[in-house]
């Protein structure tokens, strides 16, 4: 059974802030350096980055990247949340700090494997 956004959108520690279309989640990206995200992010992986702002949504899209998490509580832009939602990119916001979110978010696509 595939992890997906939606299994994320249930895990308590995750809040979903913008809900796309349902897609699996085969891993973890954390970076907040955008020209690595670009080039080092895997298909159908979740990006866990700090960076609240709309220029998250736009490498996201043009990863293909299903979803963001933005961790440490940091505060999320109203550009940010237009943008997924045309793009139709999960955004989830989270008070875990960035290792711990991704390693929540491991446990859980690990355990559904």
């Amino acid at each position: 059974m595939a992890f997906t956004t939606h299994d994320l959108a249930a895990l308590p520690e995750f809040n979903a802030l913008v809900r796309g279309e349902k897609a699996p989640l085969e891993g973890v990206f954390c970076c907040d350096l955008l020209s690595l995200v670009i080039s080092r992010a895997q298909d159908n992986c979740v990006w866990i980055t700090v960076m609240g702002h709309v220029n998250t949504v736009a490498v996201a899209t043009l990863r293909d990247l299903p979803a963001i998490v933005v961790a440490e509580d940091m505060p999320v832009d109203t550009e940010m949340v237009e943008a997924a939602r045309r793009e139709g990119i999960w955004i989830y916001t989270t008070a875990l700090p960035v290792f711990k979110a991704a390693l929540a978010i491991h446990e859980a696509i690990s355990h559904a494997l």
